[in-house]
């Protein structure tokens, strides 16, 4: 499990949102907006599920963790973008 992480607009630095899970179940998300209180800050934030990453592999968001998880599975994954729907 890893936590779910933002990067705060104020400060610069990595944070918490407060929900753990795994790569699999992270490369599933769909983009909603999520809103949580700022550890760094202290202010409320709102974002969406894509713009998040997980702390122990920041490299990727949930659209780049989609691909990843494919290429381990070897099944080729589709990418719903909702702005274009």
């Amino acid at each position: 499990m890893s936590a779910m992480t933002y990067t705060c607009p104020h400060t610069g630095r990595n944070v918490s949102i407060g929900i753990d899970t795994d790569l699999n179940s992270f490369s599933l998300l769909p983009n909603v907006p999520v809103k949580f209180l700022c550890t760094a800050c202290g202010k409320d934030h709102t974002s969406n599920t894509h713009a998040l990453r997980l702390s122990d592999r920041p490299e990727l968001d949930a659209i780049a963790a989609q691909g990843f998880v494919a290429a381990l599975s070897g099944v080729p994954t589709v990418r719903w973008h909702s702005d274009l729907i």
